[in-house]
């Protein structure tokens, strides 16, 4: 969408033919305004009750959406995607809030003649003419056409407040993404135990993922369903390259490139304790995808080295 070589009508997940041959009854336009977790009873904005054998929870998360008034543009839905679309057609001055990256992809950026102000916050934001002025915390200002802000989202459990379901930072769930018996989550509002640590995931890979295992954790039953541990996965197509991470990587880990240089593109492994954490790697898919086996599998760092050194 953003690159336009999409018109809104592809980025549709499923059509209404498809929903009526799955004898799925849609009810769109609605809202759910609460859950009774007990009784597995939804109520409606417009007053309808739903009862259910079954409930997964996947109602995601909002943008935090700081200085809208100014203008400030996130992306969360199709009409986020083409109202900034629109707004950045035939090249304009970009400011991105809260971009925190790594040396490396900083350099690429660089490269393509993008400006990153780090260690700063943003003070202020303002409509100014045709544009935008941005004023940082140390009293610097920059022009721009455009702001887009990329600092994360609120999961979407207000609706479940008095529900019986334990709220916090999301839908708490166990291992295997139950909330409750017959009651899973999937999404950006889950959280669930991941490691040893309660853990959401704001990826559109893990909503993926959960979306299959909670059907499978649905149908075994809460005693039977098997505990979700997924290989978390995300990856962003910048400047016609790609930037792929595998795992999930914490700010004290050993990195090692493997592959290429930092410089250029590359394979790097990310190592905890004696074990591989995750991989990142920029414009080598194939070969970070050969890591993804392995990394469910928790195997050494000894081991992921000497798989990077057979090819």
């Amino acid at each position: 969408m953003l690159n336009g070589k999409w018109v809104p009508e592809q980025a549709g997940l499923v059509d209404q033919a498809t929903l009526t041959e799955l004898g799925v009854d849609a009810r769109l336009g609605h809202r759910a305004v609460s859950l009774d977790a007990a009784a597995r009873r939804l109520e409606l904005d417009d007053g309808g009750v739903v009862d259910a054998d079954a409930i997964v929870i996947a109602t995601g998360a909002s943008p935090r959406h700081p200085f809208a008034d100014a203008g400030v543009k996130v992306l969360r839905t199709l009409e986020d995607s083409s109202a900034l679309r629109d707004a950045v057609a035939g090249g304009v001055r970009l400011v991105a809030l809260g971009a925190v990256i790594g040396a490396a992809l900083g350099g690429l950026h660089a490269r393509n003649g993008v400006e990153l102000l780090t260690d700063t916050a943003v003070a202020s934001v303002e409509r100014s003419g045709g544009g935008v002025v941005v004023t940082t915390a140390g009293g610097a200002t920059i022009q721009a056409d455009v702001v887009a802000a990329g600092i994360g989202v609120v999961p979407e459990v207000a609706w479940l407040e008095g529900s019986g379901l334990t709220l916090d930072n999301g839908v708490v769930c166990d291992e295997s993404l139950f909330a409750a018996d017959g009651i899973v989550a999937a999404g950006d509002l889950a959280r669930w135990p991941f490691r040893g640590q309660l853990t959401r995931i704001e990826h559109w890979q893990m909503a993926a993922d959960m979306g299959e295992a909670v059907a499978v954790a649905l149908v075994a039953g809460r005693g039977a369903a098997a505990p979700f541990v997924p290989v978390p996965y995300f990856w962003s197509d910048q400047y016609g390259e790609k930037i792929q991470m595998l795992g999930r990587p914490a700010p004290d880990d050993e990195v090692v490139v493997v592959d290429g240089s930092l410089d250029e593109r590359f394979v790097a492994l990310y190592r905890r304790g004696d074990a591989l954490s995750a991989v990142a790697a920029l414009t080598r898919a194939r070969k970070l995808m050969s890591y993804r086996p392995l990394l469910a599998a928790g195997i050494s760092f000894d081991e992921a080295l000497a798989h990077a050194a057979s090819g």
